[in-house]
């Protein structure tokens, strides 16, 4: 018989069509397509928030109060999301995530193409799953020109994530 083909992983592709222009924000919940182990890790399947992209395995969940109506929650230690990013020129950034937990000593870390750029982004509880509140990475983040893959890690979790903003 004539072996089964290995079937080749997802592409990745920007969720807007194109990478997002950095400095500038980026919505937690437009991580790029290319499925789980290639645009994103959820431990658990299906969308347990039930909404925006409904066909992911990324947790959505709808808030009026999130930057544009949602955001990604339910986020586990060890869960990451990556999104396609340009710049036009190499950038020194101050980078800042919206971020919500009921938990104390929560953590996570971005990388850039795969070397973190920040180290551990440390926050304590913020009130509530969907009481946001602003943390800065402790150091500036060099962006290169060009286009790069941003992961987003949860080091720690319990998590709920609106966006992360490059200034």
């Amino acid at each position: 018989p004539t072996p089964t083909p290995t079937p080749t992983p997802a592409a990745r592709q920007p969720f807007l069509g194109q990478p997002v222009a950095l400095p500038g924000m980026i919505e937690a919940e437009n991580f790029d397509f290319g499925g789980e182990g290639v645009a994103y890790h959820d431990t658990t399947p299906g969308n347990q928030g039930g909404a925006y992209r409904t066909s992911e395995s990324v947790d959505i969940q709808a808030y009026a109060n999130s930057s544009n109506g949602y955001h990604v929650g339910y986020v586990a230690v060890g869960e990451w999301l990556e999104f396609t990013v340009s710049a036009s020129a190499q950038t020194i950034c101050r980078v800042e995530l919206s971020v919500a937990s009921k938990y104390d000593s929560r953590r996570v870390h971005l990388e850039l193409n795969g070397q973190n750029v920040t180290g551990p982004i440390g926050f304590n509880n913020t009130g509530g799953w969907f009481n946001f509140t602003t943390v800065a990475t402790p150091n500036t983040v060099t962006l290169e020109q060009g286009t790069s893959v941003l992961r987003f890690v949860a080091d720690l979790g319990n998590i709920n994530l609106d966006w992360i903003r490059f200034s």
